[in-house]
């Protein structure tokens, strides 16, 4: 999936392919990109319990943000990131990730997501390779066309809608 993404043209496109072919290499996240005049992705976990993996959410973070830093060849740098889960690190340590993600982390949000400034969707790739993304894009269909999401058990999606809303008191019955 790498390789697709880095012969895309531009960054938005190799998101598009992100979004739409890590279901091929990891089932239990799903990408989403952001919506209006943000330009970046939103994390969903499947059939994993987020509340017990924030170690992997912020790992998709720093990926994602060195990817794109490494694919357009510049030192882009995200605008937010937001996690879901609490802050579980010291005031230092909470500083020290955000000087090597570039920007300010909210914590005990309602989504995990990482935005960039939207011109950074029109960045063009150093590796761009239209030949190439074409012949990978068709393995990737064709992979895709084959591939079945394993079924969420209901604990886990009630674990998972839950989970953002207790740091905020907004847990009730009806959501």
């Amino acid at each position: 999936v790498y390789f697709v993404l880095a012969s895309s043209g531009t960054l938005a496109e190799a998101l598009a392919r992100a979004e739409r072919y890590t279901v091929i290499t990891n089932d239990g996240i799903v990408l989403h990109p952001l919506g209006g005049d943000e330009f970046g992705i939103r994390y969903t976990y499947v059939a994993v319990p987020r509340h017990a993996d924030r170690h992997q959410i912020e790992f998709w973070a720093m990926a994602f943000v060195r990817i794109a830093a490494q694919l357009t060849g510049t030192r882009i740098r995200p605008v937010r990131i937001a996690f879901a889960h609490p802050r579980c690190t010291s005031p230092d340590r909470a500083a020290e990730v955000e000087t090597i993600l570039g920007c300010r982390v909210a914590y005990g949000a309602s989504h995990d997501e990482v935005a960039f400034p939207p011109p950074a969707g029109t960045l063009p790739l150093i590796g761009a390779d239209p030949f190439l993304n074409d012949l990978l894009v068709g393995y990737c269909e064709e992979a895709l066309s084959h591939h079945r999401r394993p079924m969420e058990a209901l604990r886990t999606q009630v674990e998972n809608a839950i989970t953002p809303l207790l740091p905020h008191g907004k847990a009730r019955i009806g959501d």
